[in-house]
């Protein structure tokens, strides 16, 4: 998940970013970002750090494909 993770980050770094790539990535994450979500974060900063773990998750192309899986 982690490989996954991080390659999803280069990919969204790209000049050119492969959206197929992107989906399946965030297709084999999901779960388990989920559950470390679910179960790693809480309190009244959660967004932000939520954030800083996931950064891809701020923007609105990522949040929105995610949304539609």
């Amino acid at each position: 998940v982690a490989k996954h993770e991080k390659q999803l980050m280069i990919e969204l770094r790209k000049k050119t970013v492969n959206l197929e790539a992107v989906k399946q990535l965030q297709r084999l994450s999901f779960t388990s970002r989920v559950q470390d979500i679910a179960n790693n974060f809480q309190g009244s900063d959660v967004v932000k750090k939520v954030c800083e773990k996931y950064p891809f998750l701020q923007l609105e192309q990522q949040v929105i494909s995610e949304g539609r899986m």
